[in-house]
Parts: C-alpha cells; structure tokens; sequence
C-alpha cells in the first residue's frame, strides 16, 4: 500500500499509513527512516530532524538515524553538528569505513582540508595495498585543483 502511495507521489497520504504503523511500534527505527526520507523528499526538513529527535529518543545510538541526520547536518553545511554524530558512528561501527571518508569530507568542505586529508591518510593506512584509498586522497586535491600536491614527494 505504501509502495503504491509513494509511487504515485501521494507523500501525504503514505505519511499518514506509516504514522499509523508507527504508533503500532514506536521503536521501529526503520520505519521511522522511511518516514524521514519522506519529509526530506517533501523539503521538510524540520520534520525529518524532529522525527529522528524522536526516534533517537527511543532508540539511542541508532546508527541509521545517526546517519541520516548527519547527512542532514552536512547538506546544510552544519559541520560541527555533522561531524558529532560521524564520530558517534565511528564509535559504534569501528569496522566501516564509510564513516572516517564521511568524517574527511566534512572536514574538506567545512574549511579544514588539512585535517581531511589527515583523516583520509589515516584510513589508507589501515591498508596501504589498497589502491582505493590512496584514490580517495588523490581525488581529494585534484577535485580542488591542487594536482601538484595529489603526487606523494
């Protein structure tokens, strides 16, 4: 039903059958995402953020939520509040690697290109074989034009 609703742009009324369902199950962070996820697509950002206020409200620590409002954070280029949660998920899942690239970018963009870099040094150093993440720092200064530095001395 609410596949159907969202495929036909019906936002509204897809938001009323998961509100619905997560009165059933307010604990129910994945519900809670798409729920989010809807507001965002509506240009609702306040509810989204409300939302997983909510959601951590009830589920603290949840990394998906975590994410979702740290990606929020840096598309409103909100680095310092971005950056808290990338660290709390650095903290719950050591393992992936996503969160200290996630943690470089903001760095970058938020005007600390040198702690970036950093960041990103870091992560190749947990493999050095890998060549995907000596990419990522090469990719780092030559998509800000500093080609000259992307070449290790």
């Amino acid at each position: 039903m609410v596949r159907l609703l969202l495929t036909r742009g019906l936002l509204d009324r897809a938001l009323a059958v998961l509100r619905e369902e997560l009165r059933a199950a307010p604990k129910n962070a994945d519900l809670l995402r798409v729920i989010v996820r809807i507001h965002r697509a509506m240009g609702n950002e306040a509810a989204a953020l409300g939302d997983i206020a909510t959601g951590l409200g009830h589920v603290p620590e949840h990394p998906g939520l975590l994410a979702d409002r740290a990606a929020m954070m840096m598309d409103a280029k909100r680095w310092t509040e971005a950056e808290a949660d990338i660290r709390t998920l650095m903290r719950l899942e050591p393992a992936e690697e996503a969160w200290p690239r996630e943690l470089a970018r903001c760095f970058m963009d938020g005007g600390r290109f040198a702690d970036g870099i950093a960041q990103l040094e870091a992560v190749r150093d947990r493999n050095p074989a890998d060549p995907k993440r000596w990419w990522d720092i090469v990719y780092a200064y030559t998509d800000r034009g500093m080609h000259a530095e992307a070449v290790p001395a």
